[in-house]
């Protein structure tokens, strides 16, 4: 009977078996669970940036006034390839332009023949021809053209006879009354060198040639005494 009562009884499970089993299943928990987070690194501040140091007054006034001398400089280059760029143009016109028999014969010797001229210049064509051939003289700049052109068309003789208005007890007739001041002034307009000019610009200069006929009279004569 006892032998048959051991036998029917279930064996016991080893409990070095248990023991192990124990072990590997709280090892194994242990290292399935998360290990703690880690600690946010401290943020770095940020590195200052070296400024940069304050432009001087001195070198910025420096550098404006070489700027400006560049600029002068460059206007004034193109202003003189201008100017040589129309002598050329003019001196082409002047080269090739064949004399016309419509052309006014200049330097007028008297005032008879100022009259004619103004009594052919009242038609509109010969007027435009005579803005044409004044046109060809030329100049560089208003004082230069305007005085050309009045030497041109008047010897120094009829120059005297002429001021501006015509005063002075009748002994001079008013050259701003004629056509051919017209003419001139159109001659001055179409020159690519004055066309800004103003009419009183224009004036101003005639009348101070016709002012000065006389004193350019007495110095052609005292050269002469001279020679």
């Amino acid at each position: 009977m006892a032998s048959t009562s051991r036998a029917s009884l279930p064996a016991l499970p080893s409990m070095r078996s248990t023991k192990t089993h124990t072990g590997l299943s709280a090892s194994t928990s242990r290292a399935s669970l998360p290990g703690p987070p880690a600690p946010p690194s401290p943020a770095r501040p940020p590195s200052p940036s070296t400024p940069s140091p304050p432009s001087s007054p001195v070198a910025a006034s420096r550098n404006d006034n070489a700027f400006e001398l560049r600029v002068v400089t460059l206007l004034l280059d193109i202003k003189a390839q201008v100017e040589h760029n129309t002598k050329l143009i003019i001196a082409e016109r002047t080269k090739n332009r064949e004399p016309d028999e419509a052309d006014a014969v200049f330097p007028l010797k008297t005032l008879e023949e100022v009259d004619a001229l103004e009594q052919t210049v009242k038609d509109v064509s010969k007027q435009k021809r005579l803005v044409q051939q004044l046109l060809h003289i030329g100049g560089t700049n208003l004082a230069t053209t305007v005085r050309r052109i009045l030497t041109y068309c008047l010897t120094q003789d009829v120059a005297i006879a002429f001021n501006w208005l015509g005063k002075g007890n009748g002994e001079k007739r008013a050259f701003s009354t004629l056509a051919l001041k017209t003419a001139i002034f159109k001659a001055v307009q179409k020159n690519p060198l004055t066309s800004a000019a103003s009419l009183a610009e224009v004036e101003a200069v005639m009348k101070s040639w016709f002012k000065h006929a006389a004193d350019r009279n007495a110095g052609r004569q005292r050269r002469g005494n001279n020679d």
